[in-house]
């Protein structure tokens, strides 16, 4: 359920992304703010809230634009592949391209891999603070959010 309210607060995020016309002291000219994609996503989750922590920041990224990368807790595969199935799912009915959010599963060194990406953009990472510390050093490193 959680993740079904997340997406519906996401869906009415979408609906207040503000586009302002600003004027510009140049005559005939305006300038325009405009609302663009980060691109690729990392979401790595710990095991005791899988579904919740990737629903928050899928249904978010979905809603921006933005495909994502999930990397699921070890101890939880099952429900990272039943979720990506049935979000897949749910993006091929509305023809998009269900691998918009792909799962990759593995151990800290998928982990790493993606923290060091520079193609992902933004990485999301929940679980120890210890190792939490060390995503952030390293994603910071490639100048990435």
């Amino acid at each position: 359920q959680e993740y079904v309210d997340i997406c519906d607060y996401a869906v009415g995020l979408s609906r207040m992304f503000p586009g302002k016309v600003i004027p510009s002291e140049r005559p005939g000219h305006a300038l325009i703010e405009n609302w663009n994609p980060l691109g690729v996503m990392g979401i790595i989750t710990a095991f005791n809230f899988p579904v919740a922590v990737y629903g928050w920041n899928s249904a978010i990224a979905m809603a921006c634009g933005d495909t994502m990368i999930w990397k699921g807790a070890p101890t939880t595969p099952l429900t990272s592949v039943a979720i990506t199935k049935c979000v897949s799912q749910v993006l091929e009915k509305n023809d998009l391209p269900g691998a918009v959010s792909a799962l990759c599963q593995g151990g800290s060194d998928v982990g790493q891999r993606l923290a060091e990406d520079p193609r992902i953009k933004l990485v999301s990472f929940t679980g120890s603070t210890e190792v939490g510390k060390k995503v952030a050093l390293t994603v910071q490193n490639r100048f990435g959010k």
